[in-house]
């Protein structure tokens, strides 16, 4: 074949893969803003919503005030709230670098560096450096030092906050400091249900709980429509869970929001829940056929609801990373992974560093699910050998695709800079219908109040630009997984 039949079949297929991209996300988002099908009559499921925390204490108020608002009966579920001994723990150490932090904080804008760093919230620190100005180098020490003594923890705040209410729909409970990460703090909650729970009549019926981090908002139909969903039985239930620009009331909607966001939430549409669905059409075709052909979408952690006798076949809750390994668990066993047809939103970040280091613990969670899909007890090793190759190619699709794409669109350019231009045109056109399609759900939302228009349409038609620190985090675990220098990723501080 000659360089230059080569090149144009390359220009081909990259133009038809940014085509059926763009053809997922406008068809998942279709799906998702359809009106729902809702099942006659009251519903009569009962959930328990699991919402692990670890020093959260800005979103305290706003997130038990959201899930107490739930459009569903409020007999027919409970809110438990799952905190962790660490953040006491994790306290007196960030007391003993307190006045470094506070310098870093005098410093900042000026030396560069994270200012959340664990010592203080969000809002806290906002406040402190609106004051700064107006006080002196040791006043504003002074301040830093008041402030962080005078920060209650999350459970502290999730007791008063259940307490301000009389409700007894929210419910604490602390795990213990060797219950490590999100994973074990959910799964000493699940081992607990029973006494958390012991007067609450509708235990015995409820056969699903809703995994959510703290910061995740789904609608207010959320629950009517898992309870649709349930019917089918599946051991994993899941909405699709899409980033938003949800600004704080110590900060503006910023153009990383905007920018990194919209990517993110595209993402959430064409390689999860356009995958869910091409999923549940493909589970009709015979056994094992499945198992090769369904796209092994991994499952995510906000809006997940996990059949509570169904995690035996799904060999139980994973130590590693609940959401992914659990998704490639029920890839290899052929086990189906219902959709439900409602959305939970959550917070788009706010800087480079808060969305590399979710990355690198999501590429992280990916590598480590493999060695969890031994436990699960129906899947085969050619089973397995299959995933581990979804797996990668998903991680370097992830990772380097982009630079990719854009090395070969170069290299053709060197035979064909015609086709070329027109290539880079169409596929950074469907990029861009793309955005539009996120921003429609953003609207739909009633997330992008406040943002100007002439903001909007800029971040619109520069949201490929994203792609260049979109997989960043990602990038820097593989290399230093490679070099043998992979460090546990930390929470991403809010």
């Amino acid at each position: 074949m000659s360089a230059t039949a080569l090149s144009a079949a390359v220009l081909v297929a990259l133009t038809v893969a940014s085509l059926s991209r763009t053809v997922r996300t406008r068809a998942a988002a279709a799906w998702l803003t359809r009106t729902p099908r809702r099942g006659a009559g009251t519903p009569v499921e009962p959930f328990v919503l699991l919402l692990p925390a670890f020093r959260e204490q800005t979103l305290v108020r706003r997130t038990l005030a959201h899930f107490r608002d739930l459009d569903y009966p409020s007999e027919l579920y409970r809110v438990v709230v799952i905190t962790s001994e660490r953040e006491r723990d994790d306290r007196e150490r960030l007391r003993g670098t307190l006045a470094d932090y506070a310098e870093r904080l005098w410093n900042a804008g000026h030396t560069g560096g994270p200012v959340l760093t664990g010592h203080l919230a969000g809002d806290a620190v906002a406040e402190l450096l609106d004051r700064r100005p107006h006080l002196t180098r040791e006043e504003f020490l002074t301040a830093v030092r008041t402030a962080f003594e005078q920060q209650p923890t999350t459970g502290a705040l999730v007791a008063e906050a259940a307490r301000g209410t009389g409700a007894s729909a929210v419910h604490l409970v602390e795990a213990p400091r060797d219950r490590l990460g999100k994973a074990g703090q959910l799964q000493y909650a699940l081992d607990e249900l029973d006494r958390v729970l012991a007067d609450w009549p509708e235990l015995d019926r409820c056969s699903y709980v809703m995994i959510n981090d703290f910061d995740a908002r789904p609608v207010r139909g959320a629950l009517s429509a898992a309870a649709v969903a349930a019917g089918a039985g599946a051991p994993i239930l899941q909405q699709a869970a899409l980033a938003a620009p949800m600004s704080a009331a110590h900060r503006e909607v910023g153009w990383f929001a905007l920018l990194d966001g919209q990517l993110h939430a595209r993402w959430g549409l064409r390689a999860e829940l356009a995958a869910l669905l091409l999923d549940r059409r493909l589970a009709r075709l015979p056994a094992g056929l499945d198992v090769v052909l369904r796209s092994s979408v991994h499952t995510v952690g906000n809006g997940l609801f996990l059949h509570r006798r169904g995690l035996v076949e799904l060999g139980g809750l994973p130590e590693v990373v609940d959401d992914l390994a659990l998704g490639w668990r029920a890839a290899a066993a052929g086990l189906p992974c219902e959709p439900v047809d409602s959305v939970v939103w959550y917070d788009a970040y706010h800087s480079r560093e808060q969305a590399s280091a979710s990355r690198r613990f999501i590429c992280r969670g990916h590598l480590d699910a493999f060695a969890e899909l031994r436990k699960t007890p129906t899947a085969t090793s050619f089973s397995r050998g299959l995933q581990l190759l979804k797996i990668h190619t998903r991680l370097a699709h992830w990772a380097v695709g982009p630079f990719a794409r854009s090395g070969a669109l170069a290299l053709c350019a060197l035979v064909l800079p015609w086709w070329t231009a027109v290539a880079v045109v169409v596929s950074y056109a469907l990029l861009v219908v793309d955005m539009t399609v996120v921003h429609r759900l953003w609207r739909w939302g009633g997330f992008l109040t406040g943002v100007p228009r002439s903001k909007r349409l800029a971040a619109i038609v520069l949201g490929p630009v994203a792609l260049l620190w979109f997989g960043a985090g990602a990038r820097a675990h593989l290399l230093a997984r490679a070099l043998g220098r992979a460090a546990a990723p930390k929470k991403t501080e809010r």
